[in-house]
């Protein structure tokens, strides 16, 4: 079974929305495309579903798959997909683990009790396609990636602690040392590791090749595309409305989750989640509408790549802070079937 298709089972075991009298005010009603920002839209709409009117399966599923490809033709967003190489990096290069850059000045991030964090990417800014997700920034800079290796890799529990960024890290440099050696670095990097053993989910240093610039559609698993799919679908066909995209016959909802695939190593696009969306929970954490880098469980030069049960991490952050380069609120999340 595939992880969309358990990730709609885990949802459609969830207690059914509870039904309303309140009809959405005609106003909402007006609305003539869905708008290009997918996280535009307010997911708090109320809406009633007509259990006296059911549509036949196969005329459901080709209805959905309709409005799927025109919710994914308005929603585009850039991304750049990562390919992961076994070729040795230098110390100012882009990689997955390994030894990270550091100033000769600097001292690498650690949380409140002092406890060192660990590198789990850099990316080398002038190595990304001009037109990157990240082109505002400066080209001779880097974006660098840290997560406490403890046994839950930095993961926290409250929308507070998670843009908190006490036991997760986004570090940016505007421009790089390059008389910096990989001896220095290395004296000074000793992560903190959980009673002294990790359990890191990746093995020793990934390289990293970036491909072209690409276009992405919104992801089934993204907390927006609900709402969006809720509303295109009840204003073309009124007389079948519903609550959500798991009101739908079975045939349909799970024809949308097989066909949708947005995992994969990249930065930009839409993110990926093997259970929810955990913006979709937290009203302050919508905002969070930038990908800035998604790992993925895999393997690459032999070598395995694992978060949990062959899970998903996500780094994202608001636009107001990518474009003032503020990366102290950054979004860390990761989740496993």
């Amino acid at each position: 079974m595939s992880m969309l298709m358990m990730m709609y089972n885990f949802f459609k075991k969830k207690p059914e929305l509870e039904q309303t009298s309140v009809i959405a005010p005609a106003v909402e009603q007006k609305t003539a495309s869905v708008p290009k920002d997918a996280s535009a839209l307010n997911a708090k709409k109320p809406v009633v579903s007509n259990p006296e009117l059911t549509i036949p399966e196969q005329e459901a599923k080709e209805k959905a798959a309709e409005i799927v490809k025109k919710l994914r033709s308005v929603s585009q967003k850039s991304k750049v997909e990562l390919q992961l190489t076994g070729d040795p990096v230098s110390i100012t290069g882009s990689k997955l683990g390994g030894i990270p850059y550091l100033p000769k000045d600097g001292t690498y991030p650690a949380d409140r009790l002092g406890r060192q964090l660990r590198l789990l990417a850099q990316i080398r800014l002038s190595e990304l396609p001009p037109d990157s997700p990240l082109s505002g920034l400066s080209a001779s800079g880097m974006l660098q990636f840290w997560i406490l290796d403890d046994d839950v890799w930095g993961l926290e529990d409250s929308p507070e602690d998670m843009i908190k960024n006490d036991i997760s890290r986004v570090v940016y440099y505007d421009r790089l040392d390059e008389s910096v050696t990989e001896e220095e670095c290395a004296a000074k990097y000793v992560p903190w590791s959980a009673e002294d053993e990790t359990y890191f989910p990746l093995e020793g240093e990934f390289g990293i090749r970036f491909q072209k610039t690409c276009q992405e559609g919104i992801s089934v698993c993204d907390f927006s595309f609900d709402p969006l799919f809720t509303e295109s679908w009840n204003r073309e066909y009124p007389q079948y409305r519903i609550a959500s995209v798991f009101d739908l016959p079975d045939e349909a909802a799970e024809s949308i989750f097989e066909e949708d695939d947005n995992f994969g190593h990249k930065i930009g696009g839409y993110p990926a989640f093997t259970q929810e969306d955990p913006r979709g929970e937290e009203e302050q954490l919508e905002r969070y509408t930038v990908l800035l880098l998604q790992i993925d469980s895999g393997e690459a030069d032999g070598r395995e790549i694992m978060w949990g049960d062959c899970g998903v991490a996500n780094f994202f952050i608001t636009p107001e802070d990518l474009a003032a380069q503020d990366f102290s609120r950054v979004l860390y999340t990761w989740d496993c079937c």
